[in-house]
């Protein structure tokens, strides 16, 4: 399961996305829920979160502004503007900062979940690469092509056994 964080200054907003969408059958689970964009930073901080949606005008701060902080500590996470505006500066500044989508209020539940199976996608491709870069390196490794002298005594079987059980294990 993917982790969301959903984020905007009015609660109803907030709780109607969580009950809008079955998020368990598109793969993904609600980790978060906040009104405060300065607390959905500190919680990007301390926990790994995939995928943020956001409103971009909250009181304490833009929604552009916390994408912009949050991707500066959590480069991979994805993010999906709400906006009750269709200003052509928000989606500009949108398709600049490589935004995965940009929903107006009110939402469209359809919309939404076309929106999220193609997030689905795009994360699972990046899993599936950084599983198979690391069953790369760990079999480059073992075969004695990378790491030092020292490095390579250590790597034997029996050592990184474990490790490796848990990165060549289904995704």
């Amino acid at each position: 399961m993917f982790r969301v964080m959903l984020v905007d200054d009015k609660k109803i907003i907030v709780d109607g996305l969580e009950i809008l969408i079955d998020w368990n059958e598109l793969g993904f689970e609600v980790f978060a829920k906040t009104t405060s964009a300065k607390e959905a930073i500190e919680i990007s901080k301390n926990q790994k979160i995939d995928l943020v949606i956001t409103d971009i005008r909250m009181p304490e701060m833009l929604g552009m502004d916390m994408i912009s902080e949050i991707s500066s500590f959590s480069p991979k996470t994805k993010f999906v503007l709400l906006s009750a505006y269709s200003e052509f500066e928000y989606a500009k500044w949108a398709i600049d900062f490589q935004i995965s989508g940009y929903l107006l209020k009110p939402i469209d539940e359809d919309e939404l979940r076309v929106l999220l199976v193609k997030i689905r996608g795009d994360l699972e491709k990046e899993s599936e690469y950084t599983h198979r870069s690391a069953v790369n390196y760990f079999t480059k490794v073992l075969a004695g092509d990378i790491g030092s002298a020292e490095t390579k005594r250590a790597a034997s079987i029996e050592t990184i056994k474990p490790t490796i059980s848990r990165i060549v294990s289904p995704v």
